[in-house]
């Protein structure tokens, strides 16, 4: 049976209950310090955009298409925003081709590395695909994406294995030897 003194005391429970959610607390953040120097720390910090920015547009042509790739770089010349300009897509292609550069560019200034998205995106295959007009180091490209990362690689990382053809100033070094 039960008497009234055999009730648990909610006032004694509550503490030891906040004790030792906070001693848990206690234990995973010390945790988290001895490792904290083993970790590579990710910060949730967005690096934005200076209102005034350098970058590039190519323009180039994939079959009948032209793609314009534009990007827009820090002040330390690091890639942060790009955008994809095609002429003959439908308006949701289009759509879907801004917010896809929008994400890219996000994600750019929330520090995922370039290289993460040329791994993802060379090679992926869909119409319009062929020969590249426009690019003298691109001659081909399996999709707008396929040509849009392989340009930002031999740019922005200087991939030069993902490039059709030699770049100029390889050509100069070659020539001068």
């Amino acid at each position: 049976g039960g008497k009234k003194n055999d009730k648990p005391d909610k006032t004694n429970l509550n503490n030891s209950l906040s004790n030792n959610i906070a001693n848990q607390i206690k234990s995973v953040k010390n945790e988290n310090n001895e490792n904290s120097t083993n970790l590579k720390v990710k910060s949730n910090a967005r690096f934005r955009m200076p209102d005034r920015r350098k970058g590039y547009i190519q323009k180039a042509q994939i079959g009948d298409h032209k793609v314009y790739l534009h990007t827009g770089e820090y002040d330390d010349g690091k890639i942060g925003e790009i955008f994809i300009d095609t002429n003959k897509e439908g308006e949701l292609v289009k759509a879907m081709m801004n917010n896809f550069a929008i994400a890219i560019s996000l994600g750019l200034q929330y520090g995922v590395p370039l290289d993460e998205y040329v791994d993802a995106f060379i090679d992926t295959k869909f119409e319009p695909s062929g020969n590249v007009i426009g690019n003298d180091r691109i001659l081909s490209a399996s999709s707008i994406l396929d040509y849009v990362f392989r340009e930002l690689a031999i740019s922005y990382l200087g991939k030069e294995e993902l490039a059709h053809t030699p770049s100029i100033a390889n050509n100069k070094n070659i020539s001068q030897e």
